[in-house]
C-alpha cells in the first residue's frame, strides 16, 4: 500500500496530543507510526467536547468523497461518518450506547487489546473483533537521559520503587481505578524494615498523596506529570515498578504494565486480571494484600539477583510488543483488508 493511495482512503480526526503525561498512550504511540493513515489535527481547546458535537456533524460528511474509511479510536466519531469506519476500543465500557454503536453497520471493524475483550464484543455485537494488544516504544529510551535522571535523582544510591499514573489518588471511601491507597499502606509496612527505600511517584497528585509525601518527605518523590516522550527514561530507574490496582477491569491490557516489563524493571502487582501479563513474562510478583505487596517489595529490595532475572524476563518478553512491530501489524491485519473493499 503506498502512502499516496493510502491516504486517499483511511482517515483519522481529532486532537493531536502534545503527549503530555495525561495522553491515551495507545494512540498517542500508534497514530505516529501509521503510514496509511491520513491525520487531521486540531488543537486542544476548552470546551472541546462541545465544539466537536457542534462541527462533526458538517466536517465529517465533507471529507467523506476524498476517504473511504474512518480510523476512530475510541468511537467518538463513527456516528457522524457516511461510510465504512474501523473503530478501536482500548478499554470498553460495554454500555448500552457503546454496544449500539459497535453494531452498527457503518463499523466494519473492531479492534481492541485482549482476546478476553474480544469474545465479550463479539458476543454482544454480533461481530468479529480483532485483537491487537497495547505496545512500549523502544525507540522513546534516551540512554544519556537515564543517566542524566540517575545522576540527578538517584546520587544517594537508594533502591526506588516507582509508580506511574496521569493522577495519583487516594478514595479510600469509593475505590478509585488510580487509586493508590494500597501502595502508600505497603510502603510504610516497607519502611519498618527498610527506611532507606525511595518511592518515585509521577503523576497529578491529589492533596491526599501530597499529605503522605510531606509526611514522609525524606522518602518520598513527586515528579508531576512526565511527557510520555520521556516517561520510560523515568522508568528505566526504578528498581521495582509497582501496580497496585484495586479494581478488575474485567480483561484490559495495561499499557503501563508492559512499558515496565519492556524497560526490564521487575513489577509488584496485585491480583487483577491485567496483571496475568506479569505471571507469563514471569516478571514480577502478583499478590493478594497489602502485606504480601510489602513483603514482595522487601523481598526484591534485598534480592539484586531475582531483581536482575525478573527484569530481563520482562525486557526479552516486550520484545514481541514493540510499537514499530504493532503498527505493522495493525495496517496488515486491520487496514489492507478494508481498504482492499470494493
Amino acid at each position: 500500500m503506498t502512502q499516496e493511495g493510502a491516504n486517499l482512503k483511511i482517515l483519522w480526526v481529532g486532537q493531536w496530543a502534545k503527549g503530555s503525561g495525561a495522553v491515551n498512550a495507545r494512540y498517542y504511540k500508534l497514530l505516529r507510526r501509521l503510514s496509511s493513515v491520513c491525520k487531521i489535527a486540531y488543537p486542544a481547546l476548552r470546551g472541546v467536547t462541545r465544539l466537536e458535537r457542534l462541527l462533526m456533524p458538517v466536517v465529517l460528511p465533507r471529507l467523506a468523497h476524498r476517504y473511504r474509511v474512518l480510523f476512530d479510536p475510541g468511537a467518538r466519531f463513527t456516528r457522524w461518518w457516511p461510510g465504512p469506519s474501523i473503530v478501536d476500543v482500548d478499554d470498553p465500557l460495554f454500555t448500552p450506547e457503546e454496544v449500539k454503536l459497535l453494531k452498527d453497520v457503518r463499523v466494519q471493524v473492531i479492534v481492541t487489546t485482549t482476546q478476553e475483550l474480544a469474545l465479550r464484543l463479539s458476543h454482544l455485537t454480533g461481530k468479529e473483533v480483532k485483537v491487537i494488544p497495547s505496545g512500549f516504544s523502544a525507540r522513546d529510551i534516551d540512554h544519556k537521559m537515564v543517566s542524566k535522571i540517575r545522576n540527578q535523582q538517584k546520587h544517594l544510591g537508594n533502591p526506588v520503587v516507582g509508580y506511574t499514573s496521569p493522577y495519583l489518588v487516594i478514595r479510600r471511601d469509593i475505590p478509585h481505578q488510580n487509586d493508590i491507597s494500597l501502595l502508600l499502606d505497603a510502603m510504610e509496612l516497607v519502611w519498618i524494615e527498610l527506611p532507606y527505600v525511595e518511592l518515585w511517584l509521577i503523576g497529578v497528585p491529589d492533596s491526599n498523596v501530597r499529605a503522605f509525601a510531606n509526611a514522609h518527605r525524606s522518602k518520598v518523590k513527586l515528579f508531576g506529570l512526565v511527557s510520555r516522550k520521556c516517561l520510560l527514561n523515568y522508568v528505566c530507574n526504578f528498581d521495582i515498578a509497582v501496580y497496585p490496582r484495586q479494581i478488575d477491569w474485567g480483561g484490559r491490557f495495561s499499557v503501563k504494565l508492559i512499558e515496565f516489563l519492556g524497560c526490564g524493571v521487575p513489577v509488584v502487582a496485585n491480583r487483577v486480571s491485567e496483571a496475568r501479563i506479569v505471571a507469563e513474562a514471569k516478571a514480577g510478583v502478583v499478590v493478594n494484600s497489602t502485606d504480601d505487596f510489602a513483603k514482595a517489595i522487601i523481598e526484591l529490595v534485598r534480592n539484586t539477583k531475582l531483581r536482575a532475572q525478573l527484569g530481563e524476563n520482562g525486557r526479552r518478553f516486550a520484545k514481541d510488543y514493540d510499537w514499530d512491530l504493532l503498527a505493522g501489524k495493525y495496517e496488515r491485519d486491520v487496514f489492507e483488508p478494508v481498504v482492499g473493499m470494493k
